[in-house]
């Protein structure tokens, strides 16, 4: 359902303008970064619950998914990193001191 719903944002956000415009859209970004995320945590489940009719253990089903494991935790990491500086870029011009920014 997450899936369904993160790919229908990003077909509805890019009906709405120039392709140009829609690209450069933080928020369209954000939903393409979900769907990201979205489609490589159906691959691990889908991949899991393959290992898991092989009759593995649940520890070896783990460890044969670990690059799927590791590209769903970077997927959620580039999201949230995308997020955080789209709020911080959002929020307007940042104080800065010869030893970085200042945080209130």
């Amino acid at each position: 359902q997450m899936l369904q719903s993160a790919e229908a944002a990003v077909e509805v956000d890019a009906a709405m303008g120039p392709p140009e415009a829609v690209l450069m859209s933080p928020r369209w970004q954000e939903k393409v970064f979900e769907l990201r995320e979205a489609v490589f945590l159906a691959k691990l489940a889908a991949r899991l619950q393959g290992l898991s009719k092989q009759n593995l253990s649940p520890f070896d089903a783990w460890t044969a998914a670990l690059p799927e494991v590791l590209r769903v935790a970077w997927a959620h990491i580039d999201r949230l990193t995308h997020t955080a500086a789209i709020e911080l870029f959002l929020s307007g011009p940042v104080a800065t001191s010869p030893v970085g920014p200042i945080v209130a």
